[in-house]
């Protein structure tokens, strides 16, 4: 099977993997890194892939992530936008989504809109209907982050086309996947090349087919003296489909629309006209919507225009329900009432822009005017990052009250693989030994190869408060056959009879170390000197090493995976004591304390060389 990415998808490295962004259904994944490797182990061009994977890239085909030959069909789906494994919701450093503001002006007077502070006279009086420098500010102030999305936006970008177009295009320069946000009142017309030629998705709102509508989202004359808010979306979406231009509606549900009727016939209506992709936005107490809540809670009959929380969870779960049954719309439902800081905004004249949590109204996070694009992150502790990735990766807790998130993933069936081991981590298990001549047949016998004996001189270096050594971590500087190493380790964590630590390990010439490291701070606190006899199989990584240590005697360390060790374990068990996990110089020092020897006395381990 031949496969290649989707035309547009978007990837974009993470912590916990990556993230990825479908275009045609304007959908974000975050995938966890077995899920990631995956995608971007392929590109736009075919690639013929092994047999075991092609299971794990037509899951991934079915979300619309890449195409497959032989075709696969893609499907609907409702769920967290969570690829792979995740044992808990992801956090993002950057923004998923920026949206930009090609235009303050809007030819529409919703009851509930979130931006009116960013739509007042300040920032319309000046703008011209095509390119400007504010708007090459938008597009900068966007281009500073490495957002997968740009969404333009205002006011209504369909109110001035000409802006529309060149932020379009300056966006498209900087690489952003663009979606058009749009009441899709005004003529759309004008900007279908332009929408096909960048893979432009369009979103246009639509709360209702009846009058409910129209009520919440009346039109401003000062823009259209002609037709309803609904009638101008309803002809929008079908222009866009018939133009094969992929599109979303998005609903805010209110008091105005949370019934059943209302929701379940705006759906049918869009699953008959061809939309595949529905957001429902629960209504936020901002901007206006606040004015109005304000309003309603001073009147003797209150008429909120938020909903009741019980009722609007209760009503889109059931509609969440069917679709997730019936799979004919991918619905996303947000809900930010609680976290209204996680939208990031960039206004018409570039700056920066969020809801305040705390702060009522807008907070201006960065002025694209300052002349300082340094600053772009010095307020970005103000954004909720986390609630950013529950808004656009379709997460909420009351949609799955009784799930825990591993359990609502979307599974990719991915070949279980070796688990590759890390050339930096340093896995061991030390045992003394009883029996040096025993332990020394078992292993020949058991396919074991023998190198020469080597004398090992290990010099650790500290600073004069033993931090390295109180922190579990060890600077060592090993002489063997005129060889000199340099080795950093860091903490261990322990499992039964074995640990694993970080450990860097490089080849050094200078002989001079001694006096580059005192100049650092550290000096030399012990010296430890070992005969040490490698052993190598044939059908196995790991390594064992018998070391014989001055005065204490032989031990056996298997450095290498838990498995393999316990093949050795099974040939040389009765010639070895119980696991040790101190290291040599506590049980050397151990030892000469035994013997009454002072601690301070007591710097090196060493042979006697008469």
């Amino acid at each position: 099977m031949q496969v290649r990415l989707s035309p547009g998808v978007k990837l974009r490295p993470e912590k916990f993997g990556g993230t990825c962004y479908v275009p045609h259904r304007d959908d974000i994944f975050a995938a966890d890194h077995e899920v990631f490797t995956l995608l971007c182990d392929i590109g736009s061009t075919w690639t013929e892939i092994a047999t075991s994977l092609e299971s794990a890239y037509r899951s991934l085909a079915a979300l619309g992530l890449c195409e497959t030959d032989p075709r696969t069909d893609e499907v609907s789906y409702s769920g967290p936008s969570l690829l792979g494994r995740f044992q808990e919701f992801p956090s993002i450093e950057e923004p998923l989504v920026v949206n930009c503001f090609s235009t303050a002006h809007c030819p529409l007077k919703c009851r509930y809109c979130h931006a009116d502070d960013l739509m007042k006279e300040d920032f319309r009086k000046n703008e011209v209907d095509g390119p400007s420098a504010d708007l090459a500010n938008v597009a900068a102030t966007a281009g500073m982050f490495s957002s997968l999305v740009a969404v333009v936006t205002g006011g209504d970008p369909l109110t001035r086309p000409g802006r529309a177009q060149f932020l379009i295009k300056e966006l498209a320069a900087k690489r952003k996947a663009i979606v058009l946000d749009t009441s899709g009142v005004g003529d759309i017309e004008a900007l279908l090349p332009l929408l096909r030629e960048n893979r432009v998705h369009v979103r246009v709102s639509l709360d209702a087919l009846s009058g409910a509508n129209d009520e919440v989202r009346p039109i401003n004359p000062r823009y259209v003296t002609k037709g309803t808010s609904s009638e101008w979306a309803k002809r929008t979406i079908v222009r866009c489909l018939e133009n094969v231009i992929p599109v979303t509606v998005q609903t805010v549900v209110t008091t105005k629309n949370d019934q059943k009727d209302e929701l379940f016939q705006l759906r049918d209506w869009l699953i008959g006209v061809g939309v595949k992709h529905w957001v429902l936005h629960v209504a936020v107490e901002a901007g206006k919507a606040r004015e109005f809540e304000k309003r309603a809670r001073n009147q003797s009959r209150q008429r909120h225009l938020l909903s009741d929380e019980k009722t609007v969870q209760g009503l889109l779960r059931r509609l969440h329900a069917e679709e997730v049954q019936k799979k004919r719309l991918d619905i996303r439902i947000t809900d930010t009432n609680s976290r209204p800081n996680s939208v990031i905004l960039i206004d018409s004249y570039g700056n920066l822009q969020t809801e305040g949590f705390a702060h009522i109204g807008k907070v201006q996070l960065f002025d694209a005017k300052s002349a300082r694009p340094d600053l772009i992150r010095d307020n970005w502790a103000h954004i909720d990052r986390f609630g950013h990735a529950v808004r656009y990766l379709n997460w909420n807790r009351w949609l799955y009250p009784d799930d825990s998130i591993e359990d609502q993933c979307y599974a990719v069936p991915i070949p279980v693989r070796a688990s590759e081991e890390s050339k930096v981590i340093e896995k061991e298990a030390k045992y003394r030994v009883i029996d040096i001549a025993g332990l020394r047949a078992a292993l020949v016998k058991g396919g074991w190869i023998a190198s020469a004996e080597v004398l090992q001189t290990d010099e650790y270096f500290d600073t004069n408060n033993r931090y390295i050594e109180a922190h579990d971590l060890a600077i060592r500087v090993r002489s063997e056959d005129g060889q000199i190493k340099f080795a950093f380790k860091g903490p261990r964590t322990y499992e039964e009879t074995s640990s694993s630590r970080v450990e860097i390990e490089l080849s050094i010439s200078s002989q001079d170390y001694r006096s580059e490291l005192n100049d650092r701070g550290l000096s030399l606190t012990w010296v430890l000197e070992k005969r040490r006899t490698t052993y190598r199989h044939p059908n196995y990584k790991l390594v064992a090493v018998a070391d014989e240590v001055p005065e204490i005697g032989w031990f056996v360390e298997l450095e290498g995976s838990g498995e393999e060790a316990k093949a050795v374990l099974a040939i040389v068990g009765e010639y070895i004591g119980g696991s040790e996990r101190s290291h040599y110089a506590d049980l050397y020092r151990a030892f000469k304390e035994a013997e009454g020897l002072p601690l301070s006395q007591i710097n090196g381990a060493r042979f006697s060389h008469s």
